[in-house]
């Protein structure tokens, strides 16, 4: 069959005539019905289209690249049998090798179709060309003589991609592959060993470079030092010594007979992999989404609505000008490749991620590129910057010259750039990036030179309080000696330092690396170096160069408010220590230790102590709560009841503590004003975190921060404020620059290093595991995108909530009571029905005079109306929908157990177990009179919430289906809090217990130890991106559970007295041995360095 005039120009008249013939044979072969699957380059064969459709597609847009064999339009036999059999549907590597070899070099498709008809040439291939010619070998070799369905190369990359999505080890590929040859025919060409197959794919073009480096750090061995043997700076060996023992037994070194580098640097290059996302079709349209598929409403939902992307178009109009440049993080965290807590070995990759595309592909881990891995045993620390080098020289070369590649979106040749745009890890990773070191009197790297910190002389730790200085510059809290640290307050908050400002800073500094060079620590120097990525052109005019990390900030916050009030050993920041540093600082005279005699001291109970009796019931909160699925892991078996102790969890679980379930422990447990600060501090961390929000909100946020660490202040002890404490102060405005956390925090970046610990196999080489397994894994994870939509990959793998049913459910027989309730619900919902409602609601109405007889007139309307409707559509020409509608369902129903739902998963309350996936809320138009004489009532939106009981279809005799769920509603109510209350014990409108599953969202419950109320909170699904402002119709707002920050609630707490009580009257103090002062470890103050600790990836 001639195709050539595929090549012609689309409006010339041989392309035309072979578009209608083509049209002729594929809808007589491959049509179902009317239709067949269009295969123009933007349906690639997935969309069913009619003929027109099709034609204009073909006209406009053109065919696919590489669709040269019409398997799906009946070249090869009908595609209605090829889905049958499943022979014919293969994938598709011959576009794969097509965009990796030929795009990438230009070529044209005519030379890509001589290459596939394997025509001889006169000359000598390169070596590239040979890769090439090797693989459309491979790729069009049977695997045995007469196999139709499968080839050498795809039986190969079906194999690899398994052993890659399971996590095989070789020795169990190699035994597959040992079963699978014994299988097959003889005369196969399956390879009989993994290390085979890894050379075969090898030819696709994923590589890392090794460069050497020296072992104290000082130099990477490439540029000048490449032939180097030792160290320029510190003298040690490039290469590993041995050690040999002589005659005499004196010991001695010497080099190996092949020499082994001591210490190995693997670099990714990023050109390559920046390549590989604009010449595949697959990925080339998502490099662009910031640019065309966002909404520019105002509200921050990327990077690419924030004032640090806007801005730096500004400033590099050149660079903007060209929506495929690329903008991307780096980030970097140090982990243990071991399963064994005991060995202090860390390695520390260097990840970047790619901010063109979608919020939800973004920060995944397949677009998430590792650049760096840096080798061990022990961190980089500062030094960091002599193996960020190549990176940094590419990453100036991408910015200056850029480079040329093919864009399989247009299908033509660009220069692509690219730029960094800030950095993202925990803080000991933020000041090795920076050189901004985070610890000591100027830990702060916001406040710069301005941070306020104070050491306590008994805890022997610095401090870091003086929020009063962020409030405004009349607030009456400035002037309040007493409540605070017995001083006014004056000063003006700090000014963070910009590019220009740190570079000023830094003048001409000089940096020394090296684990050999001795610095001597200068405590009014807060820089420890330079940093490299000053070397960046661009870098001094982002306006967020590095991130705080509201992951780890977040724990270590709420980690010391629960130890703080829980009193637990090593974690509470009040002790005889800390009460007597207020003794040095001459404040709160009331909490001042006292001493009783017989070596006994007595400490009197704060405002924030709990008695043995709240311990109890905070920690019965979190012993009984059940959360749903998905949401957070099992936090109450990390519960320990008698001892009144939290042990055990993650940084995700300290994240649902302090956002849910920490205001739901305090509000019985605590006087209110300390409930009611923590609340609003809890409330702070929820609105931060949000997927959507205005810019103006973050500026109230800032506010709301200020007035929230004053209040603590005036609650805590000195040794409470922590630096972590502190930086909360800064997170609001970071992301009033940066945009929404969830582009820059840890949370992915810890998920993805994860991965890369699961790869170590050789637990003598980590690092080489480590970067053959990446490599095997990008390869195969590139290759996927072409593999036929029948094979599982990552990038169709069914959502674990997947709208419908889960399981077909079990048929049931409706009672009376059942079949009137469900019926006349979806009479009352139904839009086919609104104006025979309206009408009927008329009539009932029109001689209703008192209040008392709406209400009846509202009952009588809602019970005749189903009889009514029917009597109505039997005896009037309705159409048929209507007709079968008022027939009601058929008794017969299918029941099912589980259903998923709006990204919800549903499960009745019988079928329950540790999870909670019952609580369901609804949100409905009610009318509302306001007196007997009220001619225009109004209608608002009433919130229910209600417990999931049963979930039935109703089949209207075939013609149409409606899933309900059944539910128990409750009276509900708000306590003093703001937080939303339950009672179980008082149900409501027993009579109408359905509505539609499309109507609910999911909450659930926890239970109040101290009374009947259960308290409510709202969910929000997993994945859930509002990109297009869809979701603000549905009111998701009116789901947000707890106290709201609003403009009323910022000075709520001014209005308190100055005179502060200190103490509580209700419960006992503590009673202490003296001795214990002796006795007490004093490094609290390593160990609040180690609450920065980034080794917590195990259930992230």
């Amino acid at each position: 069959m001639d195709k050539s005039w595929m090549l012609k120009p689309r409006t010339s008249k041989k392309y035309l005539d072979g578009l209608d013939e083509f049209l002729d044979f594929a809808f007589h072969n491959a049509a179902e019905g009317t239709q067949i699957l269009c295969p123009c380059k933007n349906c690639n064969n997935c969309s069913w289209r009619n003929r027109e459709d099709v034609y204009e597609h073909l006209v406009c847009d053109g065919f696919d690249k590489g669709y040269n064999k019409w398997i799906f339009h009946g070249e090869c036999g009908s595609s209605k049998s090829a889905e049958k059999d499943g022979s014919e549907i293969q994938d598709n590597l011959d576009k794969l090798l097509e965009e990796t070899f030929m795009m990438s070099r230009q070529f044209e498709t005519s030379q890509f179709d001589d290459a596939l008809d394997e025509d001889e040439n006169e000359e000598e291939p390169d070596e590239e060309t040979k890769k090439f010619y090797k693989l459309i070998h491979d790729a069009h070799q049977e695997l045995y003589l007469g196999c139709k369905d499968f080839t050498k190369l795809s039986t190969i990359v079906r194999l690899l991609h398994i052993k890659n999505l399971h996590g095989w080890s070789n020795v169990s590929f190699n035994m597959l592959l040992q079963l699978l040859n014994e299988l097959l025919p003889e005369g196969s060409c399956l390879p009989s060993i993994y290390e085979e197959c890894k050379y075969i794919i090898k030819g696709l073009d994923f590589s890392y470079e090794k460069i050497d480096a020296c072992p104290n750090d000082c130099i990477l061995y490439w540029k000048k030092f490449k032939e180097y043997t030792t160290c320029p700076k510190c003298g040690a060996s490039r290469y590993k010594m041995k050690k040999v023992q002589s005659a005499k037994r004196k010991v001695s070194c010497k080099l190996t007979s092949q020499p082994i580098p001591a210490k190995i640097l693997r670099y990714f290059p990023l050109k390559l992999r920046i390549k590989k996302l604009f010449i595949s079709s697959k990925t080339a349209d998502l490099m662009t989404w910031h640019n065309k598929g966002r909404k520019n409403d105002g509200k921050l939902r990327h990077p690419a609505d924030s004032p640090a992307w806007k801005t730096f178009d500004s400033l590099h109009s050149n660079f903007a000008l060209e929506p495929r440049n690329v903008r991307m993080g780096l980030a970097s965290d140090g982990f243990n490749p071991y399963k064994t807590m005991s060995s202090r070995y860390s390695i520390w990759p260097v990840v970047l991620t790619i901010y063109n595309l979608s919020p939800w592909d973004c920060m995944k881990q397949h677009s998430m590129m590792l650049s760096l891995l840096i080798p061990g045993p022990s961190s980089p620390n500062r030094n960091i910057d002599i193996y960020l080098q190549p990176l940094i020289d590419e990453l100036k070369e991408l910015w200056e010259n850029g480079f040329e590649t093919y864009d399989a979106s247009s299908g033509k040749l660009f220069r692509v750039h690219a730029a960094l745009l800030w950095t993202i890890s925990d803080l000991p990773g933020y000041s090795m990036l920076s050189g901004w070191r985070t610890s000591g009197k100027l830990a702060c790297p916001v406040c710069n030179y301005d941070t306020c910190s104070r050491f306590l002389k008994h805890s022997k730790k610095t401090c870091y309080m003086g929020h009063r200085r962020f409030l405004a510059s009349k607030h009456r809290w400035r002037k309040d000696k007493k409540s605070f640290d017995g001083t006014k307050e004056l000063r003006t908050a700090p000014v963070p330092l910009s590019g220009p400002d740190v570079l000023e800073k830094l003048g001409n500094r000089e940096n020394s690396f090296g684990k050999t060079i001795k610095r001597r620590r200068n405590d009014d120097d807060p820089w420890t170096k330079k940093s490299i990525f000053f070397e960046l052109p661009y870098w001094s005019t982002n306006l967020l160069r590095h991130n705080l990390d509201v992951m780890h900030i977040e724990k270590n916050i709420c980690e010391n408010i629960v130890g703080t009030l829980l009193n637990l050993e090593g974690k509470s920041k009040d002790h005889l220590k800390a009460r007597l540093d207020l003794v040095d600082m001459e404040i709160r005279h009331e909490l001042h230790p006292k001493n009783i005699g017989l070596n006994k001291t007595f400490l009197p109970p704060a405002r924030f102590t709990m008695s043995s009796k709240e311990k109890s019931d905070f920690c019965c909160v979190l012993k009984n709560v059940k959360l749903p699925e998905g949401y957070g892991s099992n936090i109450s078996r990390c519960v320990q009841l008698e001892h009144h102790k939290l042990l055990g969890l993650k940084s995700h679980d300290y994240h649902i503590l302090m956002q849910d379930l920490l205001k739901i422990a305090i509000r019985r447990a605590l006087p209110k004003e300390v409930v009611r600060v923590l609340l609003k501090f809890s409330s702070y961390f929820k609105t931060l975190c949000s997927k959507v929000i205005r810019v103006d909100v973050f500026e109230q946020l800032d506010v709301e921060i200020a007035q929230i660490l004053c209040e603590l202040e005036r609650i805590f002890p000195p040794s409470f404020f922590v630096l972590m404490i502190h930086l909360s102060m800064h997170l609001a405005y970071e992301a009033r620059l940066g945009g929404p956390v969830q582009y820059r925090w840890m949370y992915p970046i810890e998920r993805f290093l994860l991965k890369l610990k699961n790869y170590v196999r050789n637990k003598s080489r980590p690092e080489g595991s480590i970067a053959e397994g990446y490599l095997a894994d990008e390869c195969l994870t590139f290759c996927s995108r072409y593999l036929n939509d029948n094979v599982r990959t990552k990038f169709n793998n069914p959502t674990k909530n997947l709208d419908g049913p889960i399981g077909n459910g079990v048929m049931i027989s409706l009672d009376p009571l059942m079949w009137e309730q469900s019926h006349r619900y979806v009479l009352f919902n139904c839009n086919i029905t609104a104006p025979y409602i309206k009408q009927h609601e008329e009539i009932v109405f029109s001689d209703a005079h008192s209040l008392g007889d709406k209400w009846d007139k509202t009952k009588d309307h809602c019970l005749t109306f189903t009889e009514l409707f029917e009597d109505f559509a039997r005896n009037s020409s309705v159409n048929k929908e209507l007709k079968w509608l008022s027939r009601g369902p058929n008794v017969a129903a299918r029941r099912f157990s589980a259903y998923v739902i709006n990204g919800y998963k549903f499960v009745t309350e019988d079928c329950e177990r540790k999870t909670q996936n019952t609580g369901v809320i609804v949100i409905s138009s009610t009318v509302k009179f306001r007196n007997e004489k009220d001619e225009d009532p109004e209608v608002e939106n009433v919130t229910y919430y209600g417990v999931l009981k049963d979930i039935p279809e109703l089949d209207y005799h075939g013609h149409s289906k409606y899933v309900l769920f059944k539910c128990d509603w409750f009276q509900s109510k708000k306590d003093n809090f703001g937080l939303t209350l339950v009672n179980f014990r008082k149900p409501i409108y027993e009579n109408d217990p359905f509505v539609f599953a499309t109507q609910v969202r999911q909450v659930y419950y926890t239970e109040d130890p101290s009374d009947t109320w259960h308290v409510v909170t709202n969910t929000i699904p997993r994945d859930l991106f509002d990109i297009y402002g869809d979701l603000d119709n549905d009111d998701m707002e009116k789901f947000k559970d707890g106290p709201q920050i609003t403009s009323s609630m910022l000075y709520q707490s001014t209005s308190v007295e100055d005179d502060v009580n200190w103490i509580r009257d209700d419960i006992p103090g503590t009673t202490i041995d003296t001795c214990i002062l002796d006795n007490q470890p004093m490094g609290e103050e390593s160990q609040d360095n180690l609450d920065f600790s980034h080794r917590d990836m195990s259930t992230l």
